[in-house]
This record gives structure tokens, sequence and C-alpha cells, in this order.
């Protein structure tokens, strides 16, 4: 985790004078319209993190902000957008780009009802961006939103059922009849070894995106161990026990969850994960919940660390359209370790062609194929959710 912070200091010669008085605001919110949002509560420090296409590190809150100023908070596209719906949005965007790690604070002056009080308007306009020629000749205009992409995730967690952790099915179907092309990540990933030699890289061929071998003192990606074979990603062991060879799957699956924190980050889909951020272990409980999904069709997978998609709702019989407004599944904690990444997309029709795809792809070593099923199939009022932890033996 990153973290930056500015010392205390004392003003030596200070000519300012107060201009405050008795008559003035205890607070922002003893106003009548104030909103109020805060990266973390008092007692929390607030992370800097990885923003997918954005180099370096930076805080959550105000990227979460700026995209729903853009126009991402507006869930029900009536051009406003509720104080509900950007505290929302931000809260959920937020939570997703740290990884459980960080929940903001929300607060409204007394007197505001957030679920009718309007935050903001969206303004009609037009957005540079690379267009057809075509389209700007024909006038159009759209409200100011950046279009952000998508992606997949793994498993060491096995599924399901709503009132009991079970194992999922042990066959593994057949593959797509339909393959579709692998997606292409522009940025390359960034990959050193714990030693710093760079020499063991060079058979490292990934098709979803390009390696570029850094040192670990660099701001890698990923840091594999030559040692032990761990690859490891900010501290945090991502997958156990790869060798080389392996390290192309492992670079696939982080090319695919960066461009699904990306899509996720657009059109978010509300999703928590019980108990906490804690590492799992094996044989351990943990629940995946989700709001606002009722009468929506609900998709839920997992892609662990070495890439394996694994299919955890619907399965058997459960449900295509979820019965109630919140939707939570027991989920067991299981091989493969590591990094696992939770997945949902809810939409309000059945996606038969997209449930098809991840069912044929259940077991398999397949994020860039998620991927590219998730550009094609996605309905147009999709939400996605997507949220990472860490499971250990």
């Amino acid at each position: 985790m990153s973290f930056r912070q500015v010392p205390r200091y004392t003003l030596l010669v200070d000519e300012l004078k107060p201009v405050s008085s008795s008559d003035d605001p205890k607070s922002e919110l003893d106003l009548d319209h104030t909103a109020f949002i805060a990266a973390v509560d008092r007692h929390t420090k607030a992370p800097e993190v990885r923003i997918p296409g954005i180099d370096g590190l930076r805080g959550a809150l105000s990227y979460a902000v700026a995209r729903a100023v853009e126009g991402n908070a507006d869930i029900n596209h009536d051009g406003k957008v509720t104080l509900k719906e950007l505290f929302s949005n931000v809260r959920q965007v937020v939570y997703q780009l740290s990884d459980q790690r960080q929940n903001i604070v929300t607060v409204s002056s007394p007197a505001q009802t957030p679920e009718t009080e309007v935050a903001f308007e969206l303004t009609r306009g037009v957005v540079l961006i690379q267009g057809t020629a075509a389209r700007a000749a024909s006038g159009q205009v759209a409200n100011v939103a950046s279009a952000e992409k998508q992606i997949p995730a793994p498993p060491a967690v096995t599924a399901k059922s709503q009132t009991a952790p079970t194992s999922a099915a042990a066959t593994a179907p057949a593959a797509p009849s339909a393959a579709l092309p692998p997606f292409r990540l522009t940025t390359p990933i960034r990959l050193a070894a714990l030693d710093g030699k760079m020499n063991y890289f060079t058979s490292v061929k990934p098709q979803d995106a390009s390696v570029q071998a850094v040192q670990p003192t660099d701001n890698p990606d990923l840091i594999w161990d030559p040692v032990s074979h761990d690859v490891i990603a900010w501290g945090d062991v991502v997958a156990y026990g790869v060798d080389v060879g392996g390290l192309t799957t492992v670079v696939n699956r982080t090319a695919a969850i960066r461009e699904l924190k990306r899509m996720a980050t657009k059109s978010p889909q509300l999703m928590r994960i019980w108990p906490d951020d804690r590492q799992q272990r094996s044989g351990q409980t943990v629940e995946v919940e989700l709001s606002d999904v009722g009468s929506r069709a609900v998709l839920l997978f997992n892609v662990s660390g070495d890439g394996t998609i694994q299919m955890l709702y619907p399965v058997g019989s459960d449900a295509a359209l979820a019965r109630s407004a919140n939707l939570r599944l027991p989920l067991r904690v299981g091989e493969p370790f590591g990094a696992e990444q939770i997945v949902a997309v809810t939409s309000q029709q059945r996606m038969v062609d997209l449930e098809t795809v991840l069912m044929q792809l259940n077991r398999r070593r397949a994020s860039g194929q998620v991927i590219k099923s998730l550009e094609r199939y996605l309905p147009a009022d999709a939400r996605i959710a997507s949220i990472g932890f860490f499971s250990v033996p």
C-alpha cells in the first residue's frame, strides 16, 4: 500500500487575521445544500491505488468523482444525478479500485433527501475524442463522458448456492465453437525478477499484452521470485509456484483484470465481499452480496491468479433472474490460491450468449476470451462489479 502525507507545521510569521464570527455555521453540513465526501474516516489512512490506463499511483476518490461528474453516476440515464446516485457510484468505484481496502464517507445536510435531491445535471456538449469524420459531420453531440473498456478474472474459490457453500461441478465443458480473437492491451505489463535478473523472461510471450522486463525497484506490475516461483503484485502473492512457462497466463490475467476494472468503473454494480479484506484461508467461507438486483439477470464468475475462469452463478437450479433486491452467495476458498477477482454482470434481460460462453470457459485459463466475450455480448444496460481479494493455503 502506498500513502502520502504532509507533516504538521507552524507558520512563524502569520499576519492573517480571523474573519469568522459566532454566527458562522459550525460545520459545512449546517448549510442547507451541502454534500460531503471523504476518502476515509478520520481514523483511517487513504491509500494511493493503481488506476487502469493511468501511470503511477493516485487517489481513488478524486478519480471516481471525476468519472461521476462526466456522467457515469447517472444510473437511470435521466440526465440528473441525485445524491444517492452520486454516493453509490463513487463508493463502489473506490471500493473496486482499492480491492476492498478503502471505504469512503458520505454525508448530506439533514434537510436533504438523498433519493430525490439532485446533486447536478448533465448538459449536452461536444466531446473531443478520436471519432469518425462522418460522426463529426453529422453534428452529433453527447454528454461529457469518457468511454472505458472491460475484462474478467480467476478462481481459488468454489461456489455456490444461496443457502450453503458447495463445490462447483467437476466436469469441464467443451471449448466455444466460435473462438474469439485475443484482445490486445496497448500498455505493456512490467515484469521483474526478485533477484534483478532479466534473462528469465525471454520465453514469456503472452497473447493479451506485451511484456517489459524491469528491475524490482521500477514499480513493476508483477514480481517473480525465482526461488519460490511465487508471483507478487504490490506485496500480495498473485499465484503460488509458477514456473517461467506459466508466467504467460499470469501476465494475460493481469492485462485482463486491468481492462475489467476499467469497464467496471464506467457502469458499476453494487457488490461487497464479506467478512472483510483479510487474506482468506483454504476452506473458509466468504460471502458475495449484490445489491439492487431485483428482477435483474445475474452472472457471477471468478478469475484466479493463474487466469482460470470459474463460473459461480447461475449454476444448476439457480434462478436466472434475482428474486429479491439483494442476493447473497457463499463461496468456499480452495485451490489455486493467490489473487481472486470476483466479477458480477447484471442486466434487465437474461444474457444468454454471455452465459453460454462463460459456462464453456469454466475451469479454463481464458481471461482474454472473457474480455472479448464481454465486448461482444454485453447489453447496453449492463452493470459490472469487479472486486479482488487474496487466498492462502
